[in-house]
């Protein structure tokens, strides 16, 4: 009371239990809403079942079982202690009360329905989010597992008939423990990439190793994960594909040079043009060129300039054409010129009508003018040694040849 001013307080009010000390306020048997309350022991009982993945209302439904098993019990027992003076003369017993029976004697029987034990529930939780926000952040992330859920954004309230969300994003630890739990409105790394930041940053804040491994059913995800958590590029060797058959190797009579001049490449040329038939033949010749890349963080390639290289096998030699310098200045050799336009001289290759293209692009050479490249993928397919023309070189070579190509990712970018 202060001056004219008083208030009534309930001896359950919060701000009194509040101020009780910590041993003696939890000796309070109950958890009170606005107009009812659900005891500790049910409340616990309520966590465990929603925790083990029983949904509120089967909870209820449990609730009520026990209910009702209890009331048949005691009316059992009552029409036990009565069965031995119901043929007396003159003797007369009450009924037992039904199980709605709200009256002084009757058994009151009632149990709260499966929408207000999850109100109950999600209060609870909301009351103890930010300790749980906390305990979420210190929790370690050494090995981790992402993936979407579409079953829980399912019972999430719709606008107009429209779902707000349409996912679950959740990352868990090595132990199975939720690390990082968000609504998400697509599958759009944009959706979920300040989380897992904001994960990346609390692992420093509280002394945790970055990831070393994360699990993920979405290859897609590997970019975006290597970006923010650096630690999964670290110490990694890729492993080869095809890894368990004999390497690829050449063989030790095929020589290899190197032409970086104008006359040495038209003199080597002009040495392969000599072979073609007059009668009308053709000649094969192995075709490949490479060019420059960009790379961004983590060593991912972001873009590709023109072409830099350009090698040919022919008979027992490798020719590696440094062109790049020529390119640059607007001209190729002359001689090379003729060669990529004959379309007697065949240039087998993987993919080698897109070299091609290239090529004529950064020669500034007309369109469809380097002619006779020829597809392995689609050749092997058009004979039913393969069933897609579109697998790698890799692929190809362990699929005809049963030995590994190796494609270090390291060398080809370097």
């Amino acid at each position: 009371m202060q001056g004219n001013v008083s208030e009534t307080f309930r001896s359950w009010d919060s701000r009194i239990i509040g101020q009780l000390p910590r041993s003696l306020a939890a000796q309070f048997p109950a958890h009170l809403t606005w107009r009812s309350s659900l005891s500790l022991h049910a409340l616990g009982v309520l966590r465990s079942c929603i925790q083990s993945g029983m949904g509120a209302h089967q909870v209820a439904d449990m609730f009520r079982m026990q209910h009702l098993k209890r009331y048949d019990e005691l009316r059992l027992q009552y029409l036990h202690s009565k069965i031995f003076s119901m043929n007396l003369p003159g003797k007369t017993y009450l009924p037992f009360p039904v199980f709605e029976d709200r009256s002084d004697n009757g058994f009151h029987g009632f149990v709260p329905s499966g929408q207000w034990l999850r109100d109950v529930y999600d209060a609870l939780i909301e009351h103890f989010e930010h300790i749980l926000n906390q305990y979420t952040a210190m929790l370690s992330g050494r090995v981790c597992a992402i993936d979407h859920s579409h079953k829980l954004a399912k019972h999430v309230f719709k606008v107009d008939g429209v779902a707000i969300f349409t996912a679950l994003l959740t990352v868990t630890n090595e132990k199975g423990e939720i690390r990082v739990c968000v609504f998400v409105a697509t599958k759009s790394h944009s959706q979920f990439t300040d989380a897992l930041k904001k994960m990346a940053e609390s692992l420093e804040l509280y002394g945790h190793e970055q990831p070393e491994v994360f699990y993920t059913d979405n290859i897609s995800d590997k970019a975006m994960l290597e970006g923010i958590f650096k630690s999964l590029l670290e110490s990694v060797t890729a492993v080869e594909k095809h890894s368990d058959l004999p390497v690829f190797s050449i063989d030790a009579e095929v020589t290899t040079s190197v032409l970086d001049s104008v006359p040495a490449i038209d003199n080597t040329i002009r040495a392969i043009m000599d072979d073609v038939p007059d009668d009308g033949g053709y000649i094969v010749v192995g075709f490949d060129s490479e060019w420059n890349v960009e790379t961004g963080p983590g060593g991912r390639v972001t873009g590709r300039g023109s072409t830099a290289v350009v090698q040919i096998a022919y008979d027992n030699h490798i020719y590696i054409l440094l062109i790049g310098e020529m390119l640059a200045a607007g001209r190729l050799p002359q001689q090379l010129l003729s060669f990529l336009r004959n379309d007697r001289i065949l240039k087998a290759g993987h993919l080698v009508n897109g070299d091609l293209k290239q090529l004529e692009t950064a020669a500034n050479q007309p369109r469809n003018s380097f002619t006779g490249g020829i597809d392995l993928a689609s050749f092997a397919k058009a004979r039913f040694l393969i069933t897609n023309a579109r697998i790698s070189l890799a692929d190809l070579t362990a699929q005809l040849l049963h030995q590994c190509l190796p494609k270090n990712r390291a060398e080809r970018i370097s």
